[in-house]
């Protein structure tokens, strides 16, 4: 995944060893290393016009820490088991290598050379719901043309990513035309004493090519009311729903 003679400029090189020679010791030295990452200080870029092939080791260095702790971890949307979790992977470390992989596709052109879109894809069934946020707004960032270009140019596809996207996307619905998945999880109500009165529906639709605890297959909908989503915690409602409907993991 690297380029050979391309010439990095010092202060691009001096964040990647500052950041790839935390790897040592990681925990909290690779945490605070990345969060010292920023493009810009208060008064102006800390970089040159950005250029992607620029920062391709510090890139090779996140594959090196997705493929240690992220490929193996089997990720699944179920919340993991007690004892069964993974305790090496580091919910912070993670969100905050997305953050600076974010800043960079927004400040570099030649992204689409960005050959790891099988990690981002396995992110997206992590069982922490602030990772699998910062892993589509990654996806966002790296979609969007970036400053210094006028047309933004989507790279080649990845099969899983596409699908789980799609998986993603096609089954939700608003709760008058069940059309986009924006007004289906939208908040709305006023302010009732200082606090926010939220109501929403869930209404999600799906394919079962099988048939499951007595329930025909083909197109399923699972339509629930605001109050229904309030017995336990998201990952116990999902579980609860995925129990009685047979949801495809």
């Amino acid at each position: 995944k690297s380029r050979r003679n391309v010439k990095v400029p010092l202060a691009v090189r001096d964040t990647i060893d500052t950041i790839t020679n935390a790897r040592s010791k990681e925990g909290h030295s690779l945490l605070k290393a990345l969060k010292d990452f920023e493009w810009k200080d208060q008064y102006h870029s800390r970089y040159e016009r950005g250029e992607f092939s620029h920062w391709l080791e510090l890139f090779n260095y996140f594959d090196e820490w997705f493929e240690k702790y992220v490929t193996g971890a089997d990720f699944k949307l179920l919340k993991p088991k007690e004892g069964t979790s993974s305790p090496s992977f580091d919910v912070e470390v993670c969100l905050e290598i997305l953050r600076v992989s974010r800043t960079i596709f927004e400040n570099c052109t030649s992204k689409h050379a960005y050959g790891s879109l099988e990690h981002l894809a396995n992110l997206l069934a992590a069982p922490q719901a602030e990772v699998v946020f910062a892993t589509l707004t990654t996806l966002v960032a790296l979609s969007r043309r970036s400053l210094f270009q006028s047309t933004a140019r989507w790279h080649h596809g990845n099969t899983e990513l596409s699908s789980r996207l799609f998986s993603l996307a096609q089954g939700w619905g608003g709760n008058k035309s069940y059309s986009s998945m924006h007004s289906c999880i939208a908040r709305k109500g006023d302010k009732q004493g200082g606090q926010e009165n939220y109501d929403y529906d869930l209404h999600f639709e799906f394919f079962r090519e099988e048939e499951y605890k007595g329930k025909s297959k083909g197109h399923q909908v699972i339509h629930l009311p605001y109050q229904d989503l309030q017995e336990g915690t998201n990952h116990q409602v999902f579980e609860k729903l995925r129990e009685e409907h047979g949801v495809p993991q």
